[in-house]
């Protein structure tokens, strides 16, 4: 019974590792980010925030639901969420695979962001953006379609009403041709056509 309770035991201390790790690995990321405001850091007379207020406000946010997801997932360890795994040995093949792919999964989650950012000085935020969201939800296991170009669409307008319409904001156009040409265009009807 007492050798029960310390398996029991240590399963819960690896339970936190996963969520640790994943918080450690964003913050990584928000450090990474916050180390790169002063690029930005310009004054302008119009926008009180200066120019670096943006980059500075998305990167803390980042790092406040990172925060929150954290202390979620402890919390749902704690209060008996997260079951330790006793199975027998031929489902464990199984989830052998599932996790594997799960790993994947979780990489390209990560990495997908990265891909994005290296593409938009090339390609430019109008044309790359709905092609993001919906590899985002696709990784995240969404498939129905309505959802798919329900969220794509109304992100995208939002996009384009507050960022292109409302606070006139220049985000990256591309600098390939015809990238370059389709987000201008884009621009020209979000700013006059809407």
């Amino acid at each position: 019974m007492i050798d029960q309770n310390s398996k029991l035991a240590s399963i819960r201390g690896n339970d936190y590792f996963k969520p640790l790790t994943e918080w450690l690995m964003w913050m990584v990321l928000v450090l990474v980010a916050l180390s790169q405001v002063d690029n930005f850091s310009q004054e302008i007379a119009a926008y009180r925030f200066d120019a670096d207020g943006w980059p500075i406000t998305i990167t803390l946010a980042l790092g406040a639901g990172a925060t929150l997801q954290f202390i979620f997932q402890i919390l749902r360890i704690k209060s008996g969420g997260a079951a330790p795994n006793v199975q027998p040995s031929a489902e464990k093949k199984t989830e052998a695979k599932t996790s594997q792919a799960t790993k994947l999964t979780n990489i390209a989650i990560f990495l997908l962001p990265f891909v994005y950012l290296l593409l938009v000085p090339r390609m430019g935020v109008y044309f790359l953006t709905p092609f993001f969201i919906v590899s985002l939800m696709l990784l995240l296991k969404v498939r129905s379609i309505k959802a798919l170009l329900g969220i794509t669409a109304i992100s995208y307008l939002l996009l384009l009403v507050v960022f292109t319409r409302l606070f006139y904001v220049a985000l990256p156009v591309g600098r390939w041709d015809f990238f370059y040409d389709f987000n201008n265009w884009i621009i020209v009807v979000a700013r006059i056509g809407m």
